[in-house]
């Protein structure tokens, strides 16, 4: 296994083997080693000092599922620290089967370039032609050159621009560049560095090693069985993401109108029981996001002629640039969606921006037409849309606003933290910043007591399943540890005997290392206080506050060492949704739900006990 340090100034490629003691790293954790031990925490994002590093998973080119996720990091121009983001899609087990476990991007090029990295050669190439292109019309360039089959990772007009919530687009396994790597601004960083995009062939690569093959194969048969029947990935593979809103909503965390309330009134029509209905009624369909997926949760959104508006139609997206903005129409939110991924803008900050212009008067809540407007000023280049392109904080700047939903420079997610503390926590402690997929628990949600547990161990599995290139909607809510899937998987391929306690402790060091890095960097000196709202501002309807204490926000590392996973007993996550009928009320409803389908014969399935009741 390799490492592929690419000097973009010098244009010169160097292969250098795997330290043997990384072997079961990857994603997050190589990234975290890398920055750690090669950029000074004080570099410029934007300068040719800082790397740019794209790493797979140890297991991403099996076919064990789950675990193809690609991530990109560098140090962000937004948090000023080190991040990692991720997305799906079929590059993370190209590049494993490549023999590549990550590569290295270092200096800049004068020019605009792209890389590609095949089989046979890796290639720094001119990429003149693809500067000042979208996303979209970037991959079809590159298809056009390289077949359909390639992977592709691309920076758009905002990543070209320098605008600091760029991200890293990615495309899915149709081939689109609708998965991003969206969090911290990493697109500008491959834009300021001329790399335009980065091609992965797998044309000619083969199946990865396995030490032991028949073990292998035996773990991933026995792991499918239990996501295909756990309850919590059932939920997922049924209604994707998008099953938090009604979960959000009645915790009262959804974001609504910047922030103002955390249930907006008639939320059900953004639900994820709504958005079926419209993907039944036009054709639309769900779909693994990378290969060997088993949950499936990523939707292609159709519009009332059944045409793809967008791809990976999910949560965060429907919530910030959706309830936060007012507006609860389905075809808008997709086109909103749209346009960020084409732009190659994190629709998490820009979504929240577009709450401060609503704020300032700029768009009335609920006017879709005029948040595309403000879009394309970003993609003019006007001084507002500078401002927006930059996110949150630059916007509040640029129309003097003080109440900012930000922490470390970077918007805060779709889970307000004064209704969901232990999320709270992780936004605030995080090397991240404000990142949901940091560490995203809803445990006891509104009580301040024992949130550092939840948030701690609920970091400590985003950081390992990170490091593995796993997919966070795929965690089985049921006795079954997820480290020790990965420990099975891992003895299997590299013939090892690790225990589950061990591979939790690979999440623990990348922990340690994001810290470390971050307290030499300007990290630590932003935003070191939680915005006042947060902590003084009720909110709707639940009058929750974040109360958790400063002193016990500081000490929250001092337990990282000690923390243990705490013995699973049973814990199902099933969603409060309100139209699920259960009990009689299935037989006084079914009749007319059954006509709204439109369909000519239902079945009933019931318990024995309502069986007996006729």
């Amino acid at each position: 296994m390799k490492i592929l340090r690419v000097d973009l100034g010098k244009k010169r490629l160097l292969m250098e083997d795997l330290p043997e003691r990384w072997r079961t790293l990857g994603g997050s954790a190589i990234i975290a080693k890398l920055m750690r031990g090669e950029v000074s925490p004080r570099v410029d994002p934007l300068g040719p000092e800082n790397k740019l590093i794209v790493a797979c998973g140890p297991l991403a080119g099996t076919r064990a599922p789950q675990l193809g996720r690609i991530s990109i990091g560098a140090k962000s121009p937004l948090t000023l620290g080190i991040k990692e983001a991720n997305a799906g899609g079929p590059a993370g087990q190209i590049l494993d089967r490549l023999g590549i476990r990550a590569i290295v991007f270092e200096g800049r090029s004068e020019t605009p370039v792209a890389v590609y990295i095949g089989r046979e050669r890796v290639e720094v190439f001119e990429a003149k032609d693809l500067w000042g292109k979208k996303t979209y019309a970037t991959v079809s360039a590159l298809q056009d050159r390289f077949g359909n089959k390639i992977a592709v990772l691309c920076t758009g007009l905002a990543g070209e621009r320098g605008y600091r919530t760029a991200a890293v687009s990615v495309t899915d396994i149709f081939g689109d560049p609708s998965r991003l790597c969206a969090r911290g601004g990493l697109g500008s960083v491959m834009g300021a560095k001329g790399l335009k995009a980065i091609v992965l062939d797998p044309q000619g690569t083969e199946q990865v090693p396995i030490a032991q093959p028949d073990r292998f194969r035996s773990v991933v048969q026995k792991w499918i069985e239990i996501f295909r029947h756990d309850v919590s990935c059932s939920l997922f593979a049924r209604f994707g993401t998008p099953l938090a809103i009604n979960n959000s909503a009645s915790h009262g965390t959804l974001p609504t109108c910047n922030y103002r309330s955390g249930r907006p009134e008639s939320y059900t029509a953004v639900s994820g029981h709504a958005i079926q209905k419209i993907l039944f009624e036009r054709g639309g369909k769900m779909h693994g996001c990378m290969p060997g997926c088993v949950v499936q949760c990523s939707i292609i959104y159709p519009d009332k002629e059944g045409k793809k508006i967008t791809g990976a139609y999910e949560y965060e997206t429907i919530a910030l640039l959706g309830t936060n903005l007012g507006i609860l129409d389905n075809d808008a939110i997709a086109r909103l969606k749209f346009m960020c991924d084409d732009l190659g803008l994190d629709a998490i900050d820009t979504g929240s921006a577009l709450g401060l212009a609503a704020e300032k008067g700029l768009l009335d809540w609920g006017d879709s037409r005029r948040a595309m407007e403000l879009l394309q000023e970003i993609e003019k280049g006007t001084p507002l849309g500078e401002a927006i392109g930059n996110g949150v904080v630059s916007t509040a700047q640029f129309l003097g606003i003080e109440r900012v939903p930000a922490y470390k420079g970077q918007a805060l997610p779709a889970h307000d933290p004064r209704a969901v503390k232990g999320t709270g926590l992780t936004y605030f402690t995080s090397p991240m910043g404000a990142d949901h997929t940091a560490g995203l628990t809803y445990r006891i949600p509104k009580s301040k007591e024992r949130q550092i547990e939840n948030s701690l161990g609920a970091q400590i599995r985003a950081a390992t399943c990170d490091a593995m290139g796993y997919c966070l909607n795929a965690l089985p809510g049921g006795r079954e540890s997820i480290y020790q899937y990965f420990a099975e998987l891992l003895n299997a391929r590299f013939d090892l005997d690790l225990k589950p306690e061990e591979v939790m402790e690979i999440g623990k060091e990348t922990l340690k290392d994001q810290i470390s890095f971050n307290e030499k960097a300007e990290f630590a000196q932003i935003d070191t206080k939680i915005p006042d709202f947060i902590r003084e501002e009720p909110l709707r309807p639940t009058d929750s506050v974040f109360d958790v204490s400063e002193e016990e926000v500081k000490a929250f590392w001092t337990r990282l060492d000690s923390y243990r996973e705490p013995e699973k007993v049973w814990e199902i996550r099933i969603p409060p949704l309100p139209d699920i009928m259960f009990g009689a009320g299935v037989l006084r409803n079914l009749g007319p739900r059954v006509k709204e389908l439109k369909v000519n014969r239902a079945f009933l399935i019931t318990d024995p006990f309502l069986a007996k009741s006729g």
